[in-house]
């Protein structure tokens, strides 16, 4: 038997038409329906968790592919000092 609503349930029980036990019943409905609520925002917040900790490992990824990419430039820039040194020593002896 499938309950649509709470009333079809009271209807179909007689023992079950007193003000207590429609109060206890709508308040158990009320209660599955936080829980439903609770359930979904704890189901968002950790969505929003995992987004975060990707958003975050992508940056770390992306620091250390510009420290990789510093550090190619930096050397770049020490040969070319020594290359400017060694030309201007020669310029020097002349």
């Amino acid at each position: 038997m499938e309950i649509k609503e709470i009333q079809d349930l009271v209807n179909a029980d007689e023992t079950l038409g007193d003000d207590v036990s429609e109060l206890t019943l709508d308040t158990l409905a009320s209660f599955n329906e936080d829980m439903k609520v609770l359930a979904l925002n704890a189901f968002q917040v950790q969505d929003m968790l995992n987004k975060c900790v990707q958003e975050n490992d992508l940056l770390i990824d992306w620091m250390g592919h510009m420290e990789f990419q510093t550090t190619g430039v930096q050397d770049k820039i020490t040969s070319v000092d020594v290359q400017v040194v060694k030309t201007i020593e020669s310029i020097n002896k002349r």
